[in-house]
């Protein structure tokens, strides 16, 4: 993850936090899936209306696992949910709230 700060007047970045990325950025092993994205679409809720899907890595207790990642909406609101490619089961499902100092994860 990279965060900028960027100026409201100038548009210009004045900042930068990149050391998760940077901590986090290796080679890594075992990132072919075992469970095809059509597989884990159907973990899925079928009120979610997915609109893009993906491969992914994300932090899970101070390790990481290999996921597909569903964007969907719900009921007017974002949800990113991420299915373990490994294992079939759900690791996160994460609700995007809009506010006025931008988008957050809930």
């Amino acid at each position: 993850q990279v965060k900028l700060q960027i100026s409201m007047e100038t548009g210009r970045v004045v900042g930068a936090e990149c050391s998760q990325y940077w901590m986090n950025h290796h080679p890594r092993e075992a990132l072919r899936p075992q469970i095809p994205v059509e597989q884990a679409r159907l973990m899925l809720s079928d009120r979610l209306t997915v609109e893009q899907a993906r491969l992914c890595v994300i932090p899970v207790n101070e390790q990481e696992a290999l996921c597909w990642e569903f964007r969907g909406v719900f009921s007017g609101e974002t949800y990113y949910t991420y299915i373990d490619a490994h294992t079939g089961k759900a690791q996160e499902i994460l609700r995007i709230a809009r506010t006025q100092i931008g988008d957050m994860a809930i």
